[in-house]
């Protein structure tokens, strides 16, 4: 009796998941008719949100999502909604980098920085990274490049966040330095400094109090490069972050149990023990508890 209700849970399982990858099949056709019916602003939007939804329910088509991801960031583009058209391609690249259409994504990202966005030192960086990544794409054969290598221009902005005169860091310099670096690691993932840049890339984001980027960037060091030098102290940092500036700590604390199970004899341990057992205390309260008994 089990084993019947077993199998007929798992059929109706099957059936489900089946009318939903159905339906949501119909649905961007039924789009894709409307925006060859109608070329609208509102249509175009419609179906490169549906592709773009699609492509972040269905992480295991590699092809298919990072086509979808194309189709949805040319629709962006189409209607100047540069942002939306980044967010789609940064998905496909960091996301489906084996795919074959990433070339493509890459270049189509290039010319967002640079016709969309009239940053062409970042698209400079995305084409000659490209290129390398790429060397046999008929696309990236195309390219000509005549700037300053790649990584030293990398290495001049990042000689350039602080202001001179005010002794601050430059937020617009600054912004163009994190953007640079992950656009540099995302076209290059193999690179042999990656983990380096993002890490420097997160410290910049931290010092503007862009704690969401300055997050996504540590994971990204610690989930991709496991075994750089950097992964700890990523790991550690984004604990620190979650726990003292979003005031999160739920999430804090359970980070900072990873990062003791991960990595016990690490520099960073026993300051990790420390906060996990002061996490949620006030300075006031953790400094009575050096006063006590035990801590004497």
């Amino acid at each position: 009796m089990k084993t019947k209700i077993l199998f007929l849970l798992l059929l109706c399982s099957i059936i489900a998941c089946q009318n939903e990858d159905k339906a949501t099949g119909t649905s961007i056709e039924a789009l894709e008719k409307a925006v060859a019916d109608n070329p609208s602003p509102e249509n175009k939007s419609q179906l490169a949100e549906a592709y773009y939804n699609f492509a972040k329910e269905n992480t295991n088509q590699d092809e298919l999502v990072a086509d979808y991801l194309y189709k949805s960031a040319s629709l962006y583009k189409e209607i100047n909604r540069f942002p939306l058209a980044i967010n789609s391609l940064t998905l496909a690249v960091r996301n489906h980098y084996n795919s074959k259409n990433t070339p493509k994504n890459v270049l189509l990202l290039a010319d967002l920085y640079e016709n969309g966005f009239k940053k062409p030192a970042l698209a400079s960086i995305i084409k000659q990274a490209a290129k390398r990544a790429f060397p046999t794409d008929e696309g990236t054969k195309a390219i000509k490049i005549n700037a300053t290598p790649l990584d030293s221009t990398i290495t001049q902005m990042s000689a350039a966040l602080i202001n001179a005169e005010t002794g601050r860091i430059d937020v617009a310099k600054a912004n163009d330095f994190v953007a640079a670096s992950e656009l540099l690691v995302m076209t290059l993932p193999n690179k042999q400094n990656a983990a380096s840049l993002l890490q420097k890339a997160g410290e910049v984001a931290r010092s503007m109090r862009a704690f969401p980027k300055a997050i996504d960037l540590y994971q990204w060091i610690y989930t991709n490069y496991p075994k750089a030098k950097e992964a700890p102290q990523a790991l550690f940092m984004q604990a620190f972050t979650f726990d003292n500036e979003l005031q999160q700590k739920n999430k804090a604390k359970e980070l900072y149990q990873v990062f003791l199970e991960r990595y016990p004899e690490d520099d960073f341990a026993d300051d990790t023990k420390f906060l996990l057992e002061n996490l949620g205390k006030s300075n006031e309260e953790i400094i009575q508890g050096f006063g006590t008994p035990e801590n004497n």
